[in-house]
């Protein structure tokens, strides 16, 4: 695994580095990524800490989306 610089974080799904924009001056790119209830539970549940964008971005693997097509919007 690549140790991240100060700045970055470790993805805890695919354990790669990414920069986490939770203390940055403008809001972290993550607050535009819609996630239903039970998929922001289930990622919640499973992982500790934050997803890079491309995890993020995909449904948590052990949730099955709404029959509505759920999930990210």
């Amino acid at each position: 695994m690549t140790q991240p610089n100060r700045d970055e974080s470790v993805c805890p799904r695919c354990e790669q580095p990414f920069h986490c924009g939770v203390n940055d001056d403008r809001p972290c790119w993550c607050v535009g990524v819609a996630l239903d209830g039970a998929t922001l539970a289930a990622l919640a549940a499973r992982y500790r800490g934050c997803l890079c964008m491309r995890c993020l971005a995909q449904p948590a693997p052990s949730v099955t989306p709404p029959p509505s097509g759920g999930g990210l919007s």
